[in-house]
């Protein structure tokens, strides 16, 4: 019910109202309700537009202390959908090497999760580390592989019958 309430204020613009609801979730500690872990995300988006660091930084540690231990746990189970959510807050928060590390930790676990690469990219590029942002990238976008390869030989004729080739159109 309070996840409820606190929606309504939030879409109704009560972000102090808001806030305290959400806060009040957070503490019941019912990591069983998948609300609980709803509830990080939407608070999380208050403090960011609130510019309060430590306490989306605070949020962040204790979704942590969750998200880690499940996913470490059930490798396939539903907390492995925060796990970029995570990584964003951290970020946000001024954590980037944290993030990094923790992204790359989770993104063992779900190494086909191309938003949590996106994210772990970004902490990289944030803590001024190329080479393991771009990786990241590449893991986010799996087109950048192709980048730099030569292309494969092909020859097709369009509607009017004129063929083409890799070797007519190179260069072009």
């Amino acid at each position: 019910v309070r996840y409820a309430l606190g929606r309504v204020e939030h879409q109704a613009g009560d972000v102090a109202a808001a806030m305290l609801t959400y806060e009040a979730v957070v503490h019941t500690d019912r990591r069983d309700l998948r609300q609980w872990t709803e509830v990080h995300r939407h608070l999380a988006e208050l403090y960011r537009d609130a510019g309060d660091t430590q306490k989306l930084s605070q949020l962040a540690d204790g979704l942590a202390e969750y998200v880690v231990a499940e996913s470490e746990e059930q490798p396939r189970g539903p907390a492995r959908m925060y796990h970029a959510g995570l990584v964003r807050m951290m970020i946000d928060s001024g954590r980037a090497d944290e993030a990094a590390e923790l992204g790359e930790r989770l993104y063992a676990l779900n190494s086909n999760d191309r938003s949590l690469a996106s994210e772990v990219s970004t902490a990289f590029a944030e803590s001024g580390d190329s080479e393991s942002q771009d990786k990241y990238r590449r893991f986010a976008n799996p087109v950048y592989e192709t980048v730099g390869t030569p292309a494969v030989g092909f020859e097709a004729a369009d509607a009017d019958g004129t063929g083409y080739s890799l070797d007519v159109l190179r260069g072009k």
